[in-house]
């Protein structure tokens, strides 16, 4: 279920540039919705791999940072939001990237403020996308300001936890 969302990648962004809207609503709508059964269904069934734990995140920012560009470039995401959020995915990476020569590995686990974040993205982004369709501009204001809201409460989320690791993995050595 989570490659759902690496196919609908290319689909998303390519609906979205040649400006088809509604079904660039529907193309993410399923892919969003792909991610919350994909979720259930491993927890449900006892199913949560490590590859999950990994794959599943990493899937996520590839389908939400494409999709976020694709918008940007569409002239829906104004570029201050979008700095935003190649800040996140910069911090996120960059974060990875030291955990894991620092530490030897990655400490992949979900925790519910990121459900909870990823849950409101992508709300806000078939909002977004709905109300573009559908000429409904004031969605097109203030949506944009709640998602780049959102890009500075999930930067500082991710900094708090790298600072909390940092000295978690401090008082190991």
């Amino acid at each position: 279920v989570t490659l759902i969302r690496m196919v609908a990648v290319p689909l998303v962004v390519r609906v979205v540039l040649a400006g088809e809207l509604r079904l660039a609503t529907l193309a993410f709508l399923a892919a969003a919705l792909s991610d919350a059964v994909d979720g259930s269904l491993a927890r449900r069934r006892g199913e949560v791999t490590q590859l999950g734990r990994v794959a599943d995140p990493s899937i996520d920012a590839v389908f939400c940072g494409f999709s976020l560009s694709a918008l940007a470039l569409a002239g829906l995401l104004p570029a201050w939001v979008f700095a935003l959020v190649v800040l996140r995915y910069a911090l996120l990476a960059a974060g990875a990237l030291w955990l894991h020569r620092y530490a030897g590995f990655l400490p992949a686990r979900a925790t519910v403020a990121g459900r909870f974040y990823y849950f409101i993205q992508y709300s806000l982004l078939v909002g977004l996308l709905l109300g573009a369709a559908t000429g409904h501009t004031e969605a097109e204001r203030w949506i944009p300001r709640a998602l780049g809201v959102l890009q500075v409460l999930v930067i500082l989320q991710l900094l708090l936890l790298g600072r909390s690791l940092y000295r978690e993995l401090r008082h190991v050595d």
